[in-house]
């Protein structure tokens, strides 16, 4: 089976990135690459367990599910150009908005120990704090989740995920200032998850 060739997935759909990660893994066979996540996540219209069954014959078994979901639709100046040009963010963006749930239902298929995902500071504020609330309830209750992610519920024993420093404000110990690594101020929310058990 595909899962048990591969060791290391990537998957990007801008053709500059994706020429970078070829040449930086050229003499990896044991590294796959997708264009569009979504091929594996929601194939032309499948749900439930056939659904799950490409999830689970497409994405290898891993330990650590690291993600970083398109953060335009809800960043301060993503939100402010889709709304300049009448268009639609946060989870309404369905080419961008939509990914986080992509991220979840593999959670839900492959239960990986641990998963860190990561976007814009700003995900915590964007329309109030409702979409950070969406987030938070949808890994911390990820097996509750399963009729919005698969259309109905696929199993009766997955995992929910605790989120770390979930609770702390001040300093926010999930938003992390890339400006001492690189030459720029750039915060990022970074959510380290754990699989309940």
């Amino acid at each position: 089976a595909a899962s048990d060739v591969y060791k290391r997935q990537t998957c990007e759909w801008d053709e500059y990135a994706q020429k970078t990660y070829k040449a930086n893994w050229a003499s990896s066979h044991e590294h796959k690459f997708l264009s569009d996540i979504k091929d594996v996540t929601q194939p032309n219209g499948k749900k439930g367990k056939a659904l799950a069954n490409v999830i689970e014959k497409d994405i290898p078994n891993h330990d650590v599910l690291l993600a970083g979901f398109p953060c335009q639709p809800f960043s301060i100046a993503g939100v402010s150009k889709k709304n300049a040009l009448n268009k639609v963010h946060g989870f309404e963006c369905e080419d961008q908005g939509q990914l986080f749930f992509d991220i979840c239902r593999i959670l839900t298929v492959k239960q990986p120990p641990i998963a860190i995902l990561e976007n814009v500071k700003n995900l915590k504020s964007h329309d109030e704090g409702r979409t950070f609330s969406v987030i938070k309830s949808t890994l911390t209750q990820l097996p509750e989740h399963q009729e919005k992610l698969f259309g109905e519920i696929v199993y009766k024993n997955r995992q929910p995920y605790w989120i770390a420093n979930l609770k702390d404000d001040k300093p926010d110990p999930k938003v992390i200032d890339a400006k001492k690594f690189v030459a720029q101020h750039r915060e990022r929310i970074v959510l380290l998850c754990v699989r309940l058990d």
